[in-house]
């Protein structure tokens, strides 16, 4: 029989810190999508806004008209695209109507097929960013699904529901969300007067393209800057630059633009002279320490002893094999005894504090838990196979979805309930992260071996 252990995470209130990392200016881009993707020529927009900064941006695209995320994963085009390259960015457009549908619908005939594309883009290419291109509600809702499914009746309606399900698809993927629907429907609050739909009510017209390339620029680029202008006036180009700048970058944890890159972060215990080290990092599979002194570890969790008294800068850099993130703080010694022996080795007899007790079940509380609310995470060693809460709700009537990654960002569970459980022999061993989107992520290694 496998022993029960229950695991409880009650986290502060969200708190929302991302550090989006643009390490370089992307080479390639590949668009795939449809009639929205294909009208006006929305990658070589995008790429003349590079050129017009300075970039030397490769693209295609591939948009069939009326193209779904179903029909490109298993199309041989856009596979071999896909193949084609080891591309930086990967952009994904579905079709127009269907992440609006009701959420059960969306769940089987879109999320799966988004998953097999980042999948496909990935095993091609690890460090491809994939980002998920949020369309627009047709200017009048939808009168064709309209009856099915009353949200569609209106603009927003319709606006709403696409925007949920980008970002969900974002989540779902390790990706990242340019929220061209989300500001396109700021231009039509503050900006009724320019014309973002063709005469359709549905694709987009030539500043509605523009619209969609600034956002798409800003997300890949990090930057807020566009001179290139297409041939739109002034007064229509203006504001539309002015909305795509603040919509990505006024709400990057929205867009989950960087929450899948690595974050370095850590904290430490001093004892005389020797500190131990505990690493918060999280989306990191490799780690390096300089502990100030002259010496350096690889150790994720290593403790030091310093010969001598005074300040010390540690600087801890940690990252994966696509991206790195640098934290750095200092260590104050303030007597050494004379005769210690400097070492950088994990200690091997002591217990880490975390760890799951042997011979008690934790009840509503684990007092050796350790969240960080400045970055939400945490760590938790698994010893044990057993079934484990990785979050408890406050409230008996919430359901809480909790996304499992591995160390790269790729999904390896979903767990939707009202306290989400799992068995540490239904995961691979290692290193692994847990996000529960909007209220706090962490990371989790599984020491369990089958």
């Amino acid at each position: 029989m496998l022993r029960m252990v229950s695991f409880v995470a009650m986290l502060a209130p969200s708190v929302s810190v991302v550090w989006a990392q643009w390490p370089q200016a992307p080479a390639s881009a590949l668009f795939i999508g449809n009639s929205y993707t294909f009208y006006n020529d929305l990658a070589g927009m995008v790429r003349q806004m590079a050129a017009a900064a300075g970039h030397d941006l490769y693209v295609e695209s591939y948009a069939p008209g009326g193209y779904t995320f179903q029909q490109h994963s298993s199309d041989a085009t856009t596979l071999s695209k896909i193949r084609s390259r080891a591309w930086d960015v990967v952009v994904l457009q579905e079709q127009s109507q269907r992440p609006s549908f009701p959420p059960s619908q969306v769940q089987n005939e879109v999320y799966p097929f988004a998953r097999i594309l980042a999948d496909s883009i990935r095993a091609n290419h690890p460090c491809t960013r994939i980002v998920f291109y949020m369309t627009w509600g047709r200017e009048n809702g939808d009168p064709q699904n309209c009856q099915f499914y009353p949200p569609l009746c209106t603009y927003g309606g319709m606006q709403e529901r696409l925007r949920s399900s980008y970002i969900e698809m974002a989540e779902e993927n390790a990706a990242w969300t340019a929220p061209v629907g989300a500001a396109w429907r700021e231009v039509r609050a503050q900006h009724p007067e320019i014309m973002l739909y063709a005469g359709d009510q549905s694709h987009p017209s030539l500043a509605g393209s523009y619209l969609a390339a600034c956002v798409i620029y800003s997300t890949i680029f990090g930057s807020p800057e566009y001179l290139y202008t297409s041939s739109l006036d002034e007064a229509v180009y203006q504001p539309l630059q002015n909305v795509a700048r603040t919509l990505v970058f006024d709400s990057l944890g929205v867009w989950k633009i960087g929450a899948f890159d690595p974050r370095a972060f850590a904290d430490f215990t001093v004892h005389g002279d020797s500190v131990s080290f505990q690493n918060l990092s999280v989306f990191s599979d490799q780690f390096l320490w300089d502990f100030g002194d002259g010496n350096q570890s690889f150790v994720p969790l290593p403790s030091h002893v310093y010969a001598l008294p005074g300040n010390f800068t540690v600087t801890l850099t940690a990252g994966n094999a696509c991206l790195s993130d640098v934290y750095t703080f200092t260590v104050t010694i303030d007597t050494v005894p004379t005769d210690t022996v400097p070492t950088d080795t994990v200690p091997t007899d002591t217990v880490p504090t975390d760890t799951v007790p042997t011979d008690t079940v934790p009840t509503d509380t684990v007092p050796n838990f350790r969240a960080d609310v400045r970055r939400n995470g945490a760590i938790h060693l698994y010893k044990e196979n057993g079934m484990y809460w990785v979050w408890k709700s406050k409230s008996e009537d919430v359901r809480v979805r909790v996304y499992i990654y591995d160390a790269k960002g790729r999904k390896l569970a979903t767990l939707d309930d009202y306290h989400p459980r799992m068995r540490a022999d239904e995961l691979p061993s290692g290193l692994m992260f847990w996000c529960v989107p909007g209220r706090g992520y962490g990371r989790l290694t599984n020491t369990y071996e089958k």
